[in-house]
């Protein structure tokens, strides 16, 4: 009875000896395993601190265009003229010829008028077609066309046109 308690007993240490070594056996390829990922790991830590302001400024750099690309404004703006906008031309006058205007509306108001220069004010929200003619009765000569958007205190020059003319003065 005691010889067999004592081969159970060395039966169950050799069977722990073997599950220990079995045991040891994974946890050495375990380790082996993680010494690897951390090692890959350090090296991509590495490789990002190394590289990691490239990385920034490539993604600040993609957000930026992304913005550009689908988030501007859809119209563009020739000026925006605060309270009042000043439309001047300095031309020597033709005998006969003179400048007209025309509104399309009255979203805009001439405050005052000085020879070859008109100045507007913004009167109600809304947009507007402001012509200028340079013409004498039955001819005109130069045809000037200002688009323009009224909000609030501003007036915002979207377009123009100009025909007769190479090149005509910009409001200011």
């Amino acid at each position: 009875m005691i010889h067999s308690l004592f081969s159970e007993t060395r039966n169950n240490l050799v069977l722990s000896e073997r599950i220990v070594f079995c045991l040891l056996k994974d946890v050495k390829s375990v380790t082996i395993k993680m010494v690897r990922v951390m090692s890959y790991i350090k090296k991509i830590l590495k490789h990002i601190n190394k590289y990691l302001r490239f990385y920034i400024m490539f993604g600040l750099t993609a957000i930026i265009c992304l913005y550009i690309l689908f988030f501007s404004p859809l119209t563009k703006y020739l000026s925006i003229y605060n309270d009042s906008m000043t439309i001047e031309y300095d031309m020597e006058p033709k005998e006969g010829y003179s400048w007209i205007f025309e509104l399309e509306n009255e979203n805009i108001k001439l405050k005052e008028y000085d020879d070859n220069k008109w100045i507007f004010v913004p009167n109600k929200n809304g947009k507007t077609v402001l012509t200028f003619y340079y013409k004498n009765e039955d001819d005109v000569l130069y045809e000037i066309t200002y688009g323009l958007k009224i909000r609030g205190n501003k007036i915002i020059w979207i377009n123009g046109e100009g025909k007769g003319l190479t090149s005509y003065p910009n409001p200011y």
